[in-house]
């Protein structure tokens, strides 16, 4: 009953966190009542319900995560554009341009509108988890032999209100816990969408343009309308708009070259509002987990003390509490690992701008090459050659990009890398806060077996502590 009442109590405190993250005209208006507040006003402000389960379905919650994005960046996206790769065009910049915005509400609402009770790994495990909690008496007592749930009614009674509203309460706990590891995990996978774009090949159309919850056939979106959608976000003044749609559906990838500067200016922008993109949930995942993290060690910590100074416990209590504390522990290391991942995508950011720098460097050699060797004013008819002028044109747009990046690496590394890093319990994420946590966790559990074998007592037949002589 104890650690039932801990599931309660963690689950308790970890739901009055969101009351924290309302706006002062939200409390106001739950203060007026049913008339001014309904259900779906409590789901859109919750972790789970809202943001985890329902992100497409609840009115606001996306748009809302892309307005935030665009506030606190003080960036307007609608009004930057991306020019889709075009092999035949010159430097590679074909005339057709989308809205930066559509590319990141695609991207949002692809990989953010998914559900987490449609995530079936994260789902199950936490399951799993919870039913593993619970059944720790029953298996406890077929271990020593006795009835599962108990040898009198008391005992029954007990047993079975644990393995009942245990499992209940464990699986709502866990269920919060693993919703961080779901957002972080739902981070990641847009982040990765966003580099493919300008890594060679570049995305599929169909992968960037279909649901990622192709299951919700409630809130399937037709082809034609994505399609549609995307043509209504291209610049209204570009004569190539009314093409946008064929464009698409005859290329297989969709590739914006970072060696045209509005390409680099328009994906770093859209990169910084993706970063925050649902912020305030993002911050409580940080507190959410530095909850569960804190009753793991407080539960390994008493089992030490328990068996170390020999205090009046049970075996069962003792495996209850070294259980709780490997379930909460592992729904934090899912996290931790995504959150990890999602940091990591900066090096490989950073990587692919250095790879690309070098690149323009050489062509700049071989455009400076080229220059050299053709006269100065006279036109060439060759479609394989350029002229004086267009060779000239082609270096400022290499300059241009090459000076871009360049910037664009010096300011993720000064806001990603030292600023503002993707963080766990104020912490840096990266795999050493994995591998610490891991470390951690063994060695109490380590700690408390060698308490165990050496505290100098045992158990009865019913699995209460005998101290020893």
């Amino acid at each position: 009953m104890l650690v039932c009442g801990s599931l309660l109590l963690v689950r308790s405190l970890v739901i009055s966190i969101k009351y924290a993250h309302f706006k002062p005209e939200n409390l106001r208006r739950m203060e007026k009542g049913s008339k001014e507040w309904n259900s779906d006003d409590s789901d859109t402000a919750m972790m789970l319900a809202g943001w985890g389960n329902k992100p497409r379905k609840l009115e606001g919650v996306l748009q809302g995560c892309i307005d935030h994005g665009m506030g606190i960046t003080d960036v307007d996206l609608s009004k930057i554009n991306f020019h889709l790769y075009d092999a035949e065009a010159k430097f590679g910049a074909g005339d057709v341009e989308i809205s930066a915005l559509s590319v990141l509400s695609r991207i949002i609402t692809s990989q953010f509108g998914a559900r987490f009770f449609k995530h079936r790994y994260f789902f199950k495990l936490s399951i799993v988890l919870s039913c593993l909690v619970s059944m720790v008496g029953p298996l406890t007592r077929i271990y020593y032999g006795f009835f599962p749930f108990g040898s009198c009614w008391q005992a029954t009674y007990c047993t079975i209100i644990f393995a009942v509203f245990g499992t209940i309460y464990g699986i709502l706990t866990i269920f919060l816990l693993f919703s961080c590891s779901f957002d972080f995990e739902r981070r990641l996978k847009a982040a990765k969408v966003l580099s493919s774009l300008v890594t060679l090949p570049g995305l599929q159309v169909d992968d960037f343009m279909a649901n990622e919850t192709s299951e919700d056939d409630d809130i399937l979106v037709p082809t034609d309308t994505i399609y549609n959608e995307a043509q209504e976000h291209v610049t209204t003044n570009n004569p190539m708009s009314d093409k946008i749609k064929d464009t698409l559906q005859k290329s297989k990838y969709i590739y914006f070259d970072m060696r045209n500067s509005d390409n680099g200016f328009a994906w770093m922008l859209t990169r910084r509002c993706l970063r925050k993109c649902g912020e305030p949930y993002f911050e409580r995942c940080q507190i959410f987990n530095a909850f569960y993290l804190l009753t793991a060690a407080f539960s390994v910590a008493l089992a030490n003390s328990l068996v170390w100074t020999g205090n009046p416990h049970t075996m069962l209590g003792l495996l209850l509490l070294v259980v709780y504390a490997i379930a909460l522990t592992t729904g934090f290391l899912m996290t931790a690992y995504f959150a990890a991942e999602l940091q990591s995508m900066v090096n490989k950011d950073r990587l692919n701008l250095k790879r690309d720098i070098f690149l323009i460097s050489r062509e700049l050699i071989d455009v400076n090459t080229e220059k050299a060797i053709t006269p100065k004013n006279v036109d060439r008819d060759h479609n394989d050659k350029l002229d004086w002028n267009e060779l000239d044109d082609y270096e400022k747009s290499l300059q241009e990009s090459k000076q871009f990046m360049e910037s664009s690496d010096a300011l993720i590394d000064f806001e990603e890398e030292q600023h503002d890093p993707v963080s766990l319990l104020t912490l840096r994420a990266d795999y050493m806060v994995f591998n610490t946590v891991i470390g951690a966790l063994l060695g109490a559990l380590f700690f408390a077996y060698e308490g165990y074998n050496n505290n100098g007592g045992g158990y009865s037949e019913h699995g209460r502590f005998v101290p020893g002589d």
